[in-house]
């Protein structure tokens, strides 16, 4: 049985998400927080196995995901983002926010169920990151902040990097969700 609470501020995706997973026999929902103030709560009591984030409004559920992520000691529950936006820009940013899938909203349920399954054994299911996009997103970010996305997408520092932001460096946790916003709030070509 996989353990799943769902995070959504629209009424209609949660009913259709916890419709969806309340057919399939080894998916239990075990509840729903409607933004991160309800979040908490749920989460502790329901200690889900797999959270995931329908894409709120702005760059949230990035920042989310992270804080999930980040401020649960391990074993943390795995996440997916559940989004209208899963391009590669995106894709880098859910990398960094730690999210085990991230999933376009118009994926089918038959494809969600399979997600929800292959990352609750272990799995990752992320989008390819080009070259060209890494670049592009070194170019929109600048010096001061690529060398943190560039130690978090490495995923042999991954560990040691999520160690010291947590214990050690808050202002650094700090930046890495400002970088999250700015690489959440739109794509890099609209922005530039």
């Amino acid at each position: 049985m996989i353990r799943i609470l769902a995070i959504t501020d629209d009424p209609a995706s949660s009913a259709g998400l916890q419709d969806l997973l309340s057919r399939e026999p080894d998916l239990v929902p075990v509840g729903v927080a409607r933004d991160e103030h309800d979040l908490w709560p749920v989460l502790m009591r329901t200690q889900p196995d797999l959270v995931v984030v329908d894409y709120l409004a702005g760059d949230s559920a990035l920042v989310l995901c992270h804080r999930i992520k980040w401020s649960i000691a391990p074993p943390s529950p795995r996440v997916l983002i559940h989004a209208s936006r899963a391009d590669e820009q995106f894709a880098v940013a859910a990398l960094m926010a730690d999210a085990d899938a991230l999933l376009h909203k118009h994926t089918s349920p038959g494809d969600l169920c399979d997600t929800i399954r292959a990352i609750a054994g272990g799995a990752h299911r992320l989008p390819d990151i080009t070259l060209a996009t890494l670049q592009d997103t070194q170019t929109f970010l600048g010096p001061t902040d690529w060398p943190i996305v560039a130690l978090l997408l490495n995923p042999t520092l991954k560990r040691e990097a999520t160690i010291s932001l947590r214990v050690r460096q808050a202002p650094l946790h700090q930046r890495v969700e400002n970088i999250l916003r700015r690489l959440g709030s739109e794509p890099l070509a609209a922005a530039a």
